[in-house]
């Protein structure tokens, strides 16, 4: 596939948040991420275990909240994702105000920034290896892709939870969405 101009990773980008905030199967989802991305024909990443990924981020939102429990005001929820030496960071905190986006492009503190927020990931850290041998599909998949498994990560494993605020997923440096 040819690489994307910023419009067509930006078209490319919504339609994955559309995807997801619609998806009711998380393998599916994932297929159709892969396919937005370019990324159809990567067997690699086509056989990523997300499921699997689903319960163990699951499993460590609910650690989270046990042992730092979030406000019951909060008014949403919002999983972030930045570079890091070493791969991709990901993690969870919330917020207070109903106004998301405000908040999000001002760079407001989140109201719950749990000490222990940081998740793992399997799917983003295959992500980050497949990265490293595929340089000329780097913003495909450093930018698609990673946020399409944070998304379709973060939706699932927050309906497994049945947290009733919406949920927010996107790269510290700016771009984000609502999946849920």
């Amino acid at each position: 596939m040819a690489s994307m101009d910023s419009d067509q990773l930006d078209a490319a980008f919504r339609r994955i948040a559309e995807e997801v905030c619609k998806a009711t199967d998380a393998r599916r989802c994932w297929s159709e991420i892969l396919d937005i991305s370019g990324q159809g024909s990567n067997e690699r990443l086509a056989n990523l275990d997300v499921n699997t990924d689903i319960d163990a981020v699951h499993m460590q939102l609910a650690e989270i909240f046990k042992t730092s429990p979030p406000a019951q005001d909060l008014a949403f929820f919002y999983f972030g994702l930045f570079e890091r030496r070493g791969g991709t960071g990901y993690y969870v905190s919330g917020y207070k105000s109903s106004d998301a986006i405000a908040v999000l492009t001002g760079g407001d503190e989140p109201s719950f920034s749990p000490p222990n927020r940081h998740l793992s990931s399997r799917v983003l850290k295959a992500i980050d290896a497949e990265t490293a041998t595929m340089p000329t599909m780097r913003n495909a998949l450093t930018y698609l892709v990673t946020f399409g498994a944070g998304a379709v990560l973060s939706r699932f494993a927050t309906m497994a939870l049945q947290l009733r605020q919406p949920v927010y997923v996107g790269f510290d440096s700016g771009d984000f969405a609502r999946i849920k």
